[in-house]
């Protein structure tokens, strides 16, 4: 939930045990406001989207950008989306060779840098990392268990700053967390909430 609806619930007496917002490298709408507010009302805040989808990986590193009709699930989908809203494919590539080089100083993978990042981000307790049906997923799982064998620097982390800062802030551009999922009027009132 966003910062706002957080607010109503708490004012209503809602005990909130825990958040789960998207957030990513690319996707850092939750550190403008929601991660500080949670943070100070001591609300643990789990992170999906983590690897968009599977984009934060060597497999789409120095490749040409995909037709979006040639994408294989709705989670391509909307993480290409957020991509081109961000900054467009010749940016994602710029930050994908970034992390690959900060993967090999680790000698670790993109998906451990990217996943590391938002792990370090203050307030996020934990990371949701999906296995998709039909893939081979052991590997990963085992692969997965390598985050808590290194940490990222400030070297680290000014570099994907370097390349992220070139991106448009999708705070501004989408909205805050979630927004992406309400579907508006001309208004821009809400008229429905599309599921996750």
């Amino acid at each position: 939930f966003p910062k706002a609806q957080m607010q109503i619930a708490r004012d209503e007496g809602i005990k909130i045990g825990c958040n789960t917002v998207a957030l990513s490298v690319i996707d850092q709408r939750p550190l403008k406001d929601l991660l500080p507010y949670c943070k100070a009302k001591k609300i643990p805040v789990f992170a999906y989207g983590v690897l968009m989808g599977g984009f934060l990986s060597e497999l789409w590193l120095n490749v040409p950008e995909p037709d979006d009709r040639d994408l294989e699930n709705a989670s391509l989908d909307k993480y290409f989306v957020m991509i081109r809203r961000w900054g467009g494919w010749r940016l994602f590539q710029r930050l994908l060779q970034t992390l690959a080089v900060i993967a090999y100083k680790h000698n670790k993978t993109i998906p451990l840098v990217a996943m590391r990042f938002v792990l370090e981000q203050p307030g996020v307790e934990g990371i949701i990392v999906g296995n998709r049906l039909g893939f081979p997923t052991s590997d990963y799982t085992i692969e997965n268990a390598e985050i808590f064998s290194f940490c990222l620097d400030s070297t680290d982390f000014d570099d994907i700053k370097r390349v992220t800062s070139q991106g448009r802030d999708l705070f501004r551009k989408v909205g805050e967390v979630g927004s992406e999922y309400r579907i508006r009027d001309e208004q821009g009132h809400v008229l429905s909430v599309s599921a996750q």
